[in-house]
């Protein structure tokens, strides 16, 4: 894969109903304009099914969407 020109970092917390709507957009916007990009999903220790849903998400992509699972809450700005 060639090195992406946008890197999205998401934080994620107790997100799991609107996490695949967003990267399903993202995703669109970046392919239809030719842009080469990478997206971070960083689960922020949610008490949903959030990382059931990244996983799912990142099983179904491409290369370019990454999870990340963080043992405990860290809050949004250090997520």
């Amino acid at each position: 894969m060639q090195q992406a020109s946008y890197s999205i970092v998401v934080p994620v917390y107790n997100s799991a109903k609107t996490l695949e709507g967003l990267c399903a957009r993202l995703v669109q916007t970046f392919i239809s304009n030719g842009i080469s990009f990478e997206i971070i999903l960083v689960n922020d220790n949610s008490t949903d099914n959030s990382w059931d849903v990244i996983k799912r998400i990142k099983s179904n992509s491409s290369d370019n969407i990454t999870a990340v699972n963080l043992s405990q809450n860290f809050g949004q700005h250090k997520a």
